[in-house]
């Protein structure tokens, strides 16, 4: 069995790219893409250069990404969301991650 990780950048640009090789250790692993942006696209710009480059190294990109707009108010104290309904969102589409990875890796 592989634990899950998470990884956290500020910006996609060079950082990412330099860690690429790195990543490749991620080969024929499930992925999930996760981001949290102040604006209002909420980091999808990111989230779809993020994919093509992880499916590019063969990764296993799980295709419901989860996206955060507004994210300097989208947060609670506890870390959970402001807004109920993307919470439950965001829950349903981690418990599908995790069946995702389960299908993936057995």
């Amino acid at each position: 069995a592989h634990d899950p990780f998470i990884t956290q950048r500020n910006r996609l640009g060079d950082t990412l790219l330099r860690g690429l090789t790195r990543l490749t250790a991620f080969r024929d692993r499930p992925v999930q893409i996760v981001s949290a942006s102040p604006g209002g696209m909420g980091g999808m710009r990111a989230t779809n250069q993020l994919k093509a480059m992880l499916s590019g190294i063969g990764c296993l990109v799980f295709p419901d990404a989860f996206s955060v707009s507004g994210a300097s108010s989208a947060f609670n104290e506890d870390d959970t969301l402001v807004d109920e309904k993307l919470q439950q969102r965001a829950n349903a589409v981690a418990q599908r991650f995790d069946a995702f990875t389960k299908r993936n890796l057995s």
